[in-house]
């Protein structure tokens, strides 16, 4: 979790040496960074407010430790120090930033890949993912249940096949049907005096 990322970074009063020498590099896309500062903010004001101290943290901290993260642009290639491997982010298609890992070997070519999540279908804010065009043959993948050999093996064999955030086959989406239906709903229960809560992710 990102509210314990302050934490790798500030000096342990217990010991002689920061913590920030003996942490490892950490990547991320630049809206996953800025996103989590946010995040980070948030927290540190809402615990504030209700007079929580158990965070161990300030608002300086937070800084400090966003600004060691390494941002990547998608499709940009890094060579990790002191290592033969090399790294590149890949659109997921899931959140806005959201990515899948590439890393490669200098030494034999061998290809890892590491996907948590992933997603094909083009929403009004995102672009689909480019899994099932570069993750078809990797000699390492590393993934959620339902990987190779099971939904994600049909969701690669399938590429133009249209699939859930599952991973799973979906039947057509008729996109203005679908939102009417969901705008009316939500229509008719204001009229009706109600109230609506629809849970949203803010990263999309």
């Amino acid at each position: 979790s990102i509210g314990g990322l302050p934490l790798l970074y500030t000096p342990d009063p217990s010991s002689s040496t920061s913590n920030s020498t003996k942490t490892p590099m950490i990547y991320a896309t630049f809206p996953t960074t800025k996103m989590g500062q946010m995040t980070l903010y948030n927290t540190h004001s809402n615990a504030s407010l209700d007079g929580q101290t158990h965070l161990n943290y300030t608002l300086d901290q937070i800084d400090d430790c966003i600004s060691r993260i390494t941002t990547v642009k998608y499709s940009q290639t890094v060579s990790l120090p002191n290592s033969d491997l090399s790294l590149t982010a890949h659109r997921s298609g899931i959140v806005v930033g959201g990515c899948f890992w590439m890393l490669k070997t200098s030494r034999d070519d061998t290809e890892i890949i590491i996907s948590p999540g992933y997603h094909h279908l083009r929403e009004r804010h995102l672009d689909p993912g480019t899994l099932s065009e570069l993750g078809a043959t990797p000699d390492v993948f590393i993934t959620r249940p339902g990987g190779p050999g099971g939904l994600l093996q049909k969701l690669l064999d399938t590429s133009n096949t249209t699939t859930n955030r599952m991973g799973r086959p979906a039947p057509p989406i008729q996109r203005k049907e679908t939102e009417g239906q969901f705008l009316d709903a939500i229509m008719s229960t204001l009229r009706r005096s109600g109230h609506v809560l629809i849970p949203t992710d803010a990263s999309g």
